[in-house]
């Protein structure tokens, strides 16, 4: 077998089976058929259903990225490009319409965003500036403040100084 596996590279040793490239291609269609389907995978639960290891359905995976699998690898999991707008496209529509900071678990757990896209979609919503805010804290324990609650916590204190000619510090801190 081992001289077969030498001259053949079509041929795979996996877990003491031999497995053959259109196997593995085999595979690739059906996990990408079932990626349509859903949307996301994760790919420890698809590396269980065909018995072989995480790391080599990866590699597998990797190298028919774009031609048999259609989807995006990313943090153990497989997406479809359309799923990944729809995450973008909720997230930036449930920040869009908040006028006060919020905690963001208090979002994740209305809006039951994809946890593992979740992060990165809103920091590069932010860096692209497609959400108006910033973030305060790290992952879940964040807040997020609209730019619209600083504005106006701004227009309020520059209003008040100029009807009275002063601000207290004080004052001025409680009112930001």
């Amino acid at each position: 077998m081992d001289v077969i596996m030498a001259e053949d590279s079509s041929f795979h040793m996996i877990d003491g089976e031999v497995i053959t490239s259109d196997y593995l291609d085999g595979i690739s269609e059906e996990i990408s058929q079932v990626l349509q389907e859903s949307g996301s995978l994760r790919l420890v639960e698809m590396a269980s259903r065909f018995s072989i290891p995480t790391q080599f359905l990866i590699e597998v995976l990797t190298s028919r990225m774009g031609s048999i699998v259609q989807g995006k690898m990313e943090g153990g999991m497989l997406y479809t490009s359309s799923y990944i707008e729809r995450q973008e496209a909720t997230i930036r529509g449930a920040f869009s319409a908040l006028t006060l900071p919020t905690p963001v678990s208090m979002l994740q757990a209305e809006f039951g965003f994809d946890e593992s896209l979740f992060e990165a979609t809103l920091e590069k919503l932010l860096l692209k500036g497609r959400l108006k805010g910033a973030l305060s804290g790290r992952g879940m324990r964040a807040t997020y403040t609209p730019s619209i609650f600083a504005k106006s916590q701004l227009r309020s204190v520059t209003a008040f100084f100029q009807q009275n000619g002063y601000i207290e510090y004080q004052t001025a801190e409680r009112m930001l």
